[in-house]
């Protein structure tokens, strides 16, 4: 993809799984159940994610945003 400065960016596998699920989804509040069944197709279905699932599908939506977004948390406006 483009940042909005103009750069290339690489994604990794996961990112782009789950870029595409947000943007087939906009406007529509993803669990994270439903954001790790997307991003890994043998995942069990009926199993809910333990706390280390969990924090990763936080861990890869952080790198998603710092890559795409315009501004970051970290940088001041």
């Amino acid at each position: 993809i483009v940042s909005p400065e103009g750069f290339h960016i690489s994604l990794s596998y996961k990112e782009t799984k789950i870029l595409k699920v947000f943007l087939a989804n906009p406007n529509i509040s993803l669990s994270r159940e439903e954001l790790a069944n997307a991003i890994d197709d043998s995942r069990d279905l009926n199993n809910k994610l333990n706390v280390d699932e969990s924090r990763a599908i936080d861990v890869l939506i952080g790198r998603l945003r710092s890559k795409i977004e315009k501004t970051s948390k970290s940088t001041p406006t």
